[in-house]
């Protein structure tokens, strides 16, 4: 190989190895809240969280079922069902009956 073939590799190895640990950096993006990087590792974080993330199934949920009139009443109920057996296991976290998920 000559030099120029040899310097080429390497700045294209070099190149390769900078991009794929930037790939795998998990930093904080420009914008993202800092909360999201906080861990949920207690059973009082992780209810929040699962409690937030059950509630805003439920209003997706709602919407989907406010799309189509012919069902509604059905669908708005199997949602408030889900919600309850959502919010059911996450009381069972916080209480200690059931492992925290992760």
């Amino acid at each position: 190989m000559d030099r120029n073939t040899l310097f080429l590799a390497a700045a294209v190895a070099i190149g390769c190895y900078g991009l794929s640990a930037k790939a795998q950096d998990p930093a904080v993006q420009a914008g993202d809240p800092a909360r999201w990087y906080q861990p949920a590792d207690t059973p009082q974080k992780k209810f929040e969280t699962l409690k937030k993330e059950a509630g805003a199934a439920l209003k997706e949920a709602r919407d989907e079922c406010r799309k189509s009139a012919t069902d509604r009443r059905a669908c708005e109920a199997q949602a408030r069902a889900q919600y309850d057996s959502d919010m059911q296991l996450a009381r069972g976290y916080l209480a200690g009956d059931n492992p925290m998920p992760r």
